[in-house]
């Protein structure tokens, strides 16, 4: 594994076990896209920032460029949330 895919995958644990905060600015969820571009942590990080203006949304989307694939498993990812069985 290259070092880039290690970094990537510390975020991304630190990110689900909620000890990466990246909500505390655009720019810092702008830069989480782009590392995560095409998968569903794009999603999840534009959907926990209430203080995101529409424009600001629709920029994030396409930095992060979700699939159908991402939207169809964050739907059910946030489907489990809501009704508590999240893992």
């Amino acid at each position: 594994m290259y070092e880039h895919e290690v970094a990537k995958e510390f975020l991304r644990d630190a990110f689900h076990k909620g000890t990466l905060d990246i909500t505390d600015s655009f720019e810092s969820v702008r830069g989480f896209c782009a590392i995560f571009a095409g998968e569903m942590e794009v999603l999840i990080a534009i959907n926990n920032c209430a203080f995101l203006t529409r424009q600001e949304t629709e920029q994030l989307m396409r930095v992060g460029r979700p699939t159908k694939r991402t939207v169809r498993e964050f739907r059910q990812w946030h489907q489990r949330a809501l009704e508590g069985t999240h893992r």
